[in-house]
């Protein structure tokens, strides 16, 4: 069952059109890709006078499913243009604009990555900065393959308290 777009955009990005974060994504599935691209550009003409801007980044025909990334521009350029961040990316591979400011060509070099990202290893972790998480969080879990959030979940699961089966 195709869920409604605006549904999904408010229940998976609403801490991006509140302010609170530079970005969010979200998976969508259509069989319409005009649809979807009426429905970018329509959500588009409304946000962009708000600091706010809706993408594709990856599309698959096959699957149907679609990463759709909402971002507050301004704020999405302040953490790209953090010296650090700027480091991690030239390191990641990515080529560097000129203007810092400019975070378009860095989406398209990460649009690119995800769409070539044909195995879960191969998937751009990076795209935590993009997302407004802190540095050494999205080092860290590249670093450690994700690793230290499965342990963190099943430490999670541990400290849960016990239920007792109900009697007969």
């Amino acid at each position: 069952m195709e869920r409604d777009f605006e549904t999904v955009m408010i229940e998976q990005c609403a801490p991006v059109l509140a302010g609170l974060k530079p970005a969010g994504l979200f998976r969508y599935e259509t069989r319409n890709r005009a649809d979807l691209a009426r429905r970018v550009a329509g959500w588009n003409a409304q946000l962009n006078p708000k600091g706010l801007q809706v993408r594709v980044l990856r599309g698959c025909i096959a699957t149907r499913q679609y990463l759709v990334y909402v971002y507050r521009a301004a704020k999405l350029q302040t953490v790209l243009a953090d010296a650090a961040v700027r480091g991690f990316l030239a390191r990641e591979g990515y080529r560097l604009p000129e203007d810092a400011a400019d975070c378009n060509a860095l989406l398209d070099q990460l649009s690119l990555r995800l769409c070539c990202a044909a195995e879960a290893a191969d998937f751009p972790h990076e795209i935590g900065v993009f997302l407004g998480y802190p540095l050494e969080d999205v080092v860290g879990f590249i670093r450690h393959r994700g690793q230290v959030l499965y342990l963190l979940r099943v430490l999670e699961v541990l400290r849960r308290p016990r239920r007792r089966p109900a009697a007969l």
